[in-house]
């Protein structure tokens, strides 16, 4: 994880550094509902997907303008959630609800094709960074992966300094794990896969400029 953040952090200081000194951050604060991604399961009768319940997220997002139409983005979004109906292996043959902690940091940037950050308008959306899973299970153990997202959005100003952001977001974690993911040494599950998808809708109040 240390790895993946100092490629994050050097990312952001080297656009940070190039930007004009009178640019002035924008923060966001998103609600919203985040749906899709399933794991494979070994169980001893073979393979079976297990789904990530769909439920309520959050997130928050600090902006920098490179120019009236670009933005530079630090992205954070969180969702407590469940995996549902997983097996133990322990000798119990007893399925669980694991609650999972799903957690995105990502740097990327918007694009206003029409009207531009001030302005309002529709924008296109994308970052790369790490995806942060944690189980609240025994026999299973925290794990990081690289991770993309992809979106659109649209800001609708209120008031100089105040505006509206929805989001529609796409997420893409690169897993590439045959032998057991999220396995902590005599692990009682066995889950694991190549890649690992969601889809989020945000709505966000963003203060600055």
């Amino acid at each position: 994880m240390k790895r993946w953040l100092v490629v994050i952090a050097t990312a952001a200081l080297a656009q940070l550094t190039a930007l004009p000194a009178a640019a002035q951050v924008s923060g966001t604060v998103f609600g919203g509902a985040r749906a899709g991604g399933s794991f494979s399961e070994e169980t001893s009768t073979g393979d079976r997907d297990i789904d990530v319940r769909s439920g309520g997220s959050f997130a928050v997002a600090f902006d920098w303008p490179i120019d009236a139409s670009r933005q530079t983005e630090i992205f954070l979004a969180r969702q407590n959630t469940e995996l549902n109906s997983v097996t133990l292996t322990d000798g119990s043959n007893t399925s669980v609800r694991v609650p999972l902690a799903i957690s995105y940091i990502h740097f990327g940037g918007t694009y206003y094709w029409e009207g531009n950050h001030q302005r309002g308008g529709p924008y296109a959306l994308g970052g790369f960074g790490i995806t942060h899973f944690s189980p609240s299970q025994s026999g299973l153990t925290s794990e990081v992966r690289g991770s993309i997202n992809l979106g659109v959005g649209y800001r609708h100003v209120l008031s100089p300094g105040i505006s509206l952001r929805m989001e529609l977001r796409g997420y893409a974690t690169f897993i590439t794990s045959s032998g057991g993911f999220m396995c902590s040494g005599g692990c009682v599950v066995h889950i694991q896969g190549d890649s690992f998808t969601q889809g989020e809708a945000l709505i966000g109040l963003s203060v600055g400029y």
